[in-house]
């Protein structure tokens, strides 16, 4: 396998915000998720979402 030079912008995803479908994450907390095999990252997920201190992100 041969090494491609990239851009430092070609690593950079941009999302459009008003194509996700809610206006805050707030309105996603209280809605399944679909952990297919991933029972050590959903785990860690809720771990983290549970936290209550000030400037934590996951």
């Amino acid at each position: 396998m041969s090494a491609i030079a990239i851009a430092p912008h070609q690593l950079r995803l941009t999302i459009d915000p008003d194509t996700l479908g809610f206006a805050s994450t707030a309105e996603l907390q209280d809605l399944p998720l679909p952990w297919i095999g991933q029972e050590r990252a959903q785990a860690a997920t809720q771990f983290g979402l549970a936290m209550e201190q000030p400037d934590y992100h996951l």
